[in-house]
């Protein structure tokens, strides 16, 4: 017969079912409604083991017997079910080109072809540690590799050939604040002088990036029919990566600039001479331009992005 227990506090679910004793927790706090509810519970567990319809799996997907009880299907290569996995799903192109990236990148080197069910939650954590190692920020850690692996057995648990998802209970590696170093008025002006010395073709560009804060793709992207100088707006809605151009995956990213005076000088100098104004290359580093106080050099596409001023 099934029971409920209160244990510090907490209510827990006891139940035999196929001759093993099975203890479960219901998350639930033993408050007076919450016990009422439980009773009602076991009851139901009761009438469906009587009549032969309970299913463990049903009501415990993540319980302590879920092994035992759980249908069990054929296990499949880890590497086998990404592609799979891929090929089932509906992506930019961009953003299948960085699930791809980090699998070969990463999980493969960790998971090549072992059994989805063979990779634990120990696994999951070693992984971790490999790539803290590697020398990887906690950042990019937890919403990269980890990220896709999570959704990988998110997947394989749903489709029922692992009984759980071992990332489940693996907690995101924390994240230091990262401190804000924006260029000063003398270094911008600086940096734009380098790109009209040495760089002309990008003195625009890095112009409206200073008045802007668009996104280098964003910038790509921009045709003449976005640029409103009535209304004095620039209206992003187009993003180009990897040779495409495409809308953002983010409504937020879709938004209405207002052009300042310096970026509106850029582009009457343009004079409509080109259908899109384009970076050619984002990472570009200025030779012999240095910062303000003459000591570190200055990069465009890293310090800067880092920033938010480009």
């Amino acid at each position: 017969m099934a029971t409920i227990r209160i244990i510090k506090g907490r209510i827990y679910y006891h139940f035999t079912f196929k001759g093993v004793k099975c203890t479960e927790k219901a998350a639930l706090a033993a408050t007076p409604d919450n016990v009422k509810q439980a009773k009602k519970f076991v009851k139901l567990i009761d009438a469906e083991i009587a009549n032969g319809g309970f299913q463990y799996e049903k009501y415990f997907p993540h319980g302590a017997k879920i092994e035992s009880f759980a249908p069990k299907r054929k296990d499949q290569p880890f590497n086998r079910y990404f592609a799979d996995w891929m090929a089932g799903k509906v992506l930019k192109e961009t953003t299948r080109h960085n699930g791809e990236s980090v699998f070969w990148r990463h999980l493969y080197p960790f998971c090549k072809d072992r059994p989805l069910s063979s990779i634990t939650r120990a696994d999951v954590r070693r992984f971790q540690r490999t790539l803290v190692d590697k020398g990887l920020m906690s950042s990019s850690i937890n919403d990269k590799p980890i990220k896709v692996l999570r959704m990988i057995l998110h997947q394989a648990y749903v489709d029922e050939i692992i009984p759980k998802n071992s990332c489940l209970g693996v907690k995101r590696l924390a994240q230091d604040l990262t401190d804000v170093d924006p260029f000063t008025i003398e270094e911008r002006e600086a940096i734009i002088e380098g790109f009209r010395k040495y760089e002309p073709l990008y003195v625009n560009y890095v112009t409206g990036a200073f008045c802007t804060g668009w996104r280098p793709n964003e910038a790509c992207a921009l045709t003449w029919p976005r640029v409103d100088f009535q209304q004095g707006k620039i209206l992003l809605r187009e993003g180009r990566v990897l040779g495409q151009t495409d809308i953002p995956k983010s409504a937020g990213s879709l938004r209405d600039i207002d052009m300042l005076p310096p970026v509106r000088q850029a582009l009457m100098e343009l004079g409509h001479k080109s259908p899109v104004i384009t970076l050619e290359k984002y990472n570009r580093f200025v030779p012999n331009l240095t910062r303000a106080d003459g000591q570190t050099p200055v990069s465009v596409g890293t310090r800067a992005k880092r920033s938010g001023e480009v």
